[in-house]
């Protein structure tokens, strides 16, 4: 196979990418001057289809090359094919994230995939090495593999982000905020991180107890609205034993899934498809104990530290920055309540109408092309 055929893909799957992006935005481009909640949530089903992109672009391209020359490496093709795709997803993400930087958004893509893959790798290589029979070496693998999702977990993770410079200190004024609502709250903060990423959040790392919060929060928030989603996180690091114990075990939500080789061998299908039941589970139960620890963190900072209007505020000027939607079909995947519902509980409705859920995905096909305002829009 010609090594022209891999920058061929590459530009390929970038261009493929740029032009279903430019698509699936039609609806949300003409929806300038619409409300927010209008904006996000015809942005929403790009998003969707974006993700989507990511892998099905490159799968395409790596069926293709296969189908027309057996003899292709079809991973170095869909590797191609991948970054290329994350390529053309640029202009979709400088849009929509208020004119962003390549260079930041290709050290925050580059490290979000480094730390993504560190954590498929555990799991791919102890699939891999998993031997059909139940000898000395599933317990081996098996706890080299669970210490290094639990190091993960308890701390390595963060480790790496700032090996990746994707985490450094808080600056004075985020410490100060932070040191102030954790001694209201007498909660004892490890560490406070600011991290490199261009959406308004906030992390809380509750079995290490740091938090961290994006660089778009603090540009964004003013100072007693921030101080309000300081108060949530902080929240999050006052949750019980038994919460803390159930997140742990939901981090290892697919670790059985390593054994599917002496299952497979031993019970066949069907204890394939009992240690699939297993997982799917504990994925559908883990979503509840999210939304559950949420609206915990909710009440916390509503009632020790922001008061109703104030986290309100917060809130909404979260979603609205992230052009987020204020509400989506329910669904048991979910790990946040609605905006729309999280106003209304603490004690504050807003002043416009409950937002109707956006559609899943976008559908193609109705362009080519979208007509390009002289500024790029924005959600606020």
């Amino acid at each position: 196979m010609s090594a022209l055929i891999f920058p061929e893909v590459f530009v390929t799957c970038a261009f493929v990418a740029w032009a279903l992006n430019e698509l699936e935005l039609i609806g949300w481009r003409r929806s300038q001057a619409m409300h927010w909640t209008e904006r996000a949530r015809r942005l929403f089903p790009a998003r969707v289809s974006r993700q989507i992109n990511v892998w099905v672009i490159p799968a395409c391209a790596a069926l293709l090359h296969r189908n027309f020359n057996p003899a292709s490496p079809s991973g170095l093709v869909f590797l191609c094919g991948f970054l290329g795709t994350l390529l053309g997803n640029y202009p979709m993400d400088r849009d929509t994230h208020y004119d962003l930087a390549f260079r930041p958004w290709a050290h925050e893509v580059v490290a979000g995939l480094l730390m993504q893959f560190s954590t498929l790798g555990a799991y791919l290589a102890a699939s891999a090495l998993m031997p059909a029979r139940w000898d000395w070496r599933v317990p081996v693998i098996t706890v080299v593999f669970l210490g290094l999702l639990l190091a993960l977990q308890f701390g390595l993770a963060v480790r790496l982000m700032r090996a990746l410079r994707l985490l450094r200190p808080a600056s004075p004024r985020l410490q100060q905020l932070v040191d102030e609502t954790a001694a209201t709250l007498g909660v004892k903060v490890r560490a406070t991180w600011e991290l490199a990423r261009c959406d308004a959040n906030a992390i809380a790392f509750v079995l290490t107890g740091e938090l961290a919060f994006t660089d778009g929060l603090l540009v964004y928030c003013p100072d007693d609205e921030l101080k309000a989603i300081c108060a949530h996180e902080v929240g999050h690091l006052t949750e019980g034993r038994l919460s803390l114990t159930a997140r742990l075990l939901g981090s290892l939500i697919f670790a059985p899934l390593i054994f599917l080789n002496p299952v497979y061998h031993q019970w066949g299908l069907f204890g394939v498809a009992g240690l699939v039941l297993v997982v799917l589970v504990v994925l559908f139960a883990r979503p509840r104990l999210s939304r559950a620890m949420e609206k915990r963190a909710d009440r916390i900072a509503q009632e020790s530290v922001a008061g109703t209007t104030v986290y309100a505020r917060a809130l909404e000027r979260l979603y609205r920055v992230n052009c987020s939607p204020a509400a989506l079909k329910k669904g048991a995947g979910r790990t946040h309540p609605d905006l729309y519902d999280r106003m209304l509980a603490v004690g504050l409705t807003p002043d416009y109408p409950r937002p109707a859920p956006p559609r899943p995905a976008a559908k193609a096909g109705r362009a080519w092309f979208s007509p390009r305002f002289a500024s790029s829009p924005r959600c606020s």
